[in-house]
């Protein structure tokens, strides 16, 4: 942020500090071939953590609703 504000700032003599040449390019790495078996499990199972997850949070702010009433009159 520091730069962007010095840039702006900057006099209108200032020198500019953008290049006009791109850095040369690189080749894209190789894909493998998904394998959608493993793929669909790990989606499923990733599902199921995260539903099993959201009920413990559930259950686990229900259960400290349960102790705050059992502990105030």
């Amino acid at each position: 942020m520091l730069h962007c504000l010095m840039m702006f700032l900057a006099p209108a003599a200032a020198v500019p500090q953008a290049t006009t040449n791109s850095p040369p390019a690189t080749l894209a790495p190789a894909r493998r071939p998904l394998a959608h078996r493993s793929l669909s499990w790990k989606l499923a199972f990733s599902v199921l953590g995260n539903a099993v997850g959201f009920l413990a949070l559930l259950g686990g702010c229900w259960l400290a609703l349960q102790v705050i009433q059992a502990l105030l009159p």
